[in-house]
């Protein structure tokens, strides 16, 4: 018993596809990176890696408010790049980056007499060689000039 089968070929709809990133870059454009609450912030990240267009995507939860770099500067959240695409929406076909920008924090320290002090990084390297430079009997009066280095007047 032969049987015919007619051998049909159906043609899908060509698939749209969208990607979002995020990137992350100070206010002179130039790329950052580091940890935020303790979870690593690279420099771009995937947010949708390949969908269809229309989805609904939302890249809020790839906006740290601060970001804390591999040498300690701290940065925190300015504004979306004018020149990003939308942080949430619907996906367009191809790449849709979106650009968050931030802003170096620059903190200043002032002594009893609400002068400016010197900077964090200073204090703890004098504070470093202050207790490889002196005894264990001296460190004791070391200790008042050490927590005048930290008290901050508001």
């Amino acid at each position: 018993m032969y049987m015919n089968y007619k051998n049909t070929t159906e043609e899908l709809p060509e698939a749209h596809i969208g990607f979002v990133v995020v990137n992350y870059v100070d206010e002179n454009g130039l790329p950052i990176s580091g940890t935020s609450e303790g979870k690593e912030i690279l420099t771009t990240v995937m947010d949708v890696n390949g969908n269809l267009v229309g989805t609904k995507y939302d890249t809020t939860d790839h906006k740290p408010t601060t970001i804390i770099t591999e040498n300690g500067d701290v940065y925190e959240f300015v504004k979306k790049s004018e020149t990003s695409d939308p942080e949430s929406g619907e996906l367009k076909e191809g790449v849709s980056t979106v650009e968050y920008v931030y802003r170096k924090v620059v903190t200043t320290y002032v002594d009893e007499n609400r002068k400016r002090n010197q900077s964090f990084r200073q204090r703890n390297e004098k504070i470093r060689k202050i207790f490889q430079s002196t005894s264990s009997k001296k460190l004791r009066k070391t200790k008042k000039e050490i927590q005048r280095m930290y008290t901050v007047k508001s």
